[in-house]
């Protein structure tokens, strides 16, 4: 299980001469293992995109106590990178496909703009909103919808997702609004 602060990266998922998670973490493997071993994520993100969780595996030769391992890893990726967990699991467990359901978090700050936080949250430029009205919108999106248009890629044909629950939380002027779903090979 990794976190990372994703300002600097390019998404998750290797890409030709960017700068990626699953390429830190490789880079890190290959020493370990002394092989080139490769992670697979749960899924994607996207450039700037941070996660708390994400999960990701891997496959090695090398036994060793889990918090050695997590140890090994962690002392020599980037300070922008950390394993949180590392566990043993069976050869049946696939990070993307045994995954049962995602967890995407949202910042909203209607507050004044502050530096420090500009890469981990958006600061909405309008001041006067109706809370009551935006919660009521938000469940509009609960349930299973087409969500073709939210994205680049016009030619994808597997673009309807089911949402289990849109939760807002208001802290002063910071709506958190944490939205869960069934990943794309769940759904019904």
């Amino acid at each position: 299980t990794v976190s990372y602060d994703g300002t600097m990266f390019h998404g998750f998922q290797t890409q030709d001469n960017l700068r990626t998670v699953q390429e830190e973490i490789e880079k890190v493997l290959l020493i370990i293992n002394k092989k080139k071993t490769i992670c697979y994520p749960s899924g994607r993100t996207d450039t700037g995109v941070h996660a708390i969780g994400q999960v990701f595996h891997f496959d090695s030769d090398i036994i060793m106590k889990e918090e050695n391992m997590r140890n090994a890893i962690n002392s020599r990726l980037p300070r922008d990178i950390y394993i949180k967990k590392v566990e043993y699991v069976s050869d049946e467990f696939h990070a993307r496909f045994s995954a049962i359901k995602k967890e995407y978090h949202y910042l909203v700050d209607l507050g004044e703009f502050n530096p420090l936080q500009k890469n981990y949250r958006y600061y909405y430029p309008y001041k006067k909103i109706d809370r009551n009205l935006i919660s009521e919108a938000s469940q509009i999106f609960v349930g299973e919808h087409d969500f073709r248009s939210f994205t680049k890629n016009q030619k994808l044909t597997d673009t309807v997702r089911t949402i289990y629950s849109i939760d807002l939380e208001w802290e002063e002027d910071l709506l958190k609004i944490k939205i869960e779903f069934l990943p794309e090979y769940h759904q019904p």
